[in-house]
């Protein structure tokens, strides 16, 4: 968000293509996790190891009593695992290295967005063409992309924005008004009214789910690690991100 403050700071638009991986942890190809591994220079006892941890693995479906057949776990990383996430990030690590020197991807386990600095038509088209190499690239490693679930915004404040119609794989990619990103609702221009609205409905609902289920609890102790950890928790999660807001006494109650 650095980037996209600064820009927008600068008066310059910045367009962000926010991609979602379907089944993203499930779809990492074994033989080609392998075969990145060794590309990374794990080889030997320890290679074999990984092979050894991602091969025979089986699965089967139980459904009102009925079990279905055994078949073996050809894809995926072990989810709850430790490995699991690491070995994921191996698999999609080369992904910014397909794009242009102006344009970035910030990833952050399977979230990933790709942005870049938009000044007229030239420079979207510049965009297109990373989207098309992050596909050919995800094709090519078989990750496949959620096209319902991706979208493009273009960060701006400007009347008049620069324009056009991004494709993901021959589907226009919806635009976005707000998205979440890491956990919090960022907007087109960059103002938290929405996440704090946010935020705010969440808090006070879990205070009125400890207000029902503790009412009859007087220690003060236990109410306050209720608040702190229910309530509080929500209310304090970017909020050096929002705090800068000026909100009327009303809305703040």
């Amino acid at each position: 968000m650095k980037d996209i403050h600064q820009a927008l700071e600068s008066r310059n638009q910045v367009d962000a293509v926010y991609l979602d991986f379907a089944k993203a942890f499930d779809e990492v190809s074994h033989k080609l996790l392998l075969t990145k591994l060794h590309k990374f220079g794990i080889r030997g006892d320890l290679l074999s190891w990984f092979e050894n941890y991602l091969s025979g693995r089986y699965q089967r479906v139980t459904v009102l009593g009925e079990t279905s057949g055994t078949i073996p776990v050809l894809s995926g990383v072990p989810q709850g695992s430790i490995l699991g996430p690491l070995l994921f990030l191996v698999y999609v690590n080369d992904l910014p290295h397909s794009i242009s020197g102006e344009s970035t991807v910030a990833m952050l386990a399977d979230d990933t967005k790709c942005y870049r600095p938009v000044k007229d038509l030239p420079d979207c088209e510049s965009l297109q063409n990373d989207l098309n190499n992050l596909v050919n690239l995800c094709t090519i490693w078989k990750m496949d992309l959620n096209k319902s679930k991706c979208g493009v915004m273009s960060f701006t404040r400007s009347r008049q924005p620069v324009t056009t119609n991004y494709k993901l794989l021959d589907s226009s990619l919806k635009q976005l008004c707000h998205q979440k990103d890491l956990g919090i609702v960022v907007t087109k221009d960059i103002k938290w009214t929405k996440q704090i609205e946010e935020i705010t409905s969440k808090a006070s609902s879990m205070l009125g789910f400890i207000r029902r289920t503790a009412s009859d609890t007087h220690n003060i102790h236990v109410r306050k690690v209720l608040y702190l950890s229910l309530v509080r928790s929500k209310l304090g999660y970017m909020s050096a991100r929002c705090g800068h807001l000026k909100l009327s006494p009303t809305y703040c109650q």
